[in-house]
């Protein structure tokens, strides 16, 4: 959310999606533009490049030989016609199982719905 637009990724293993838009959420035309990723996991140090092609009207998609972990950081690089060249790095969400875990509300919820349920059988 810096320089003169606003990146949205979506990365899953051996797949990168990015949309571009401005900082109105108004979708941004990457025709002619060109990106670039760099994906590198924490604990291994090992980078991955994988190339940016325009996929939509404001959309680059990249593929490569990578996974996706908590400890991911992925490195964007976009540069657009008459924009100037912005980088971005991302840090993924940790996985949302793990937080659903932890939060007591939704179990205790679950809990009740399941023992209403129990109730209703007999």
């Amino acid at each position: 959310m810096a320089g003169p637009y606003h990146l949205e990724l979506v990365a899953k293993d051996k797949e990168i999606v990015l949309y571009v838009m401005d900082h109105a959420d108004n979708k941004l035309s990457v025709s002619g533009g060109s990106g670039k990723a760099t994906i590198q996991t924490g604990n291994t140090k090992t980078k991955t490049s994988v190339k940016l092609e325009q996929a939509d009207d404001s959309i680059f998609k990249g593929s490569g030989d990578f996974s996706i972990t908590p400890e991911t950081v992925i490195t964007v690089f976009v540069e657009l016609p008459k924009q100037e060249a912005y980088a971005a790095s991302f840090t993924p969400l940790k996985p949302k199982t793990k937080l659903s875990d932890k939060t007591k509300p939704k179990l205790q919820a679950d809990n009740s719905e399941a023992h209403s349920h129990h109730h209703m059988h007999h």
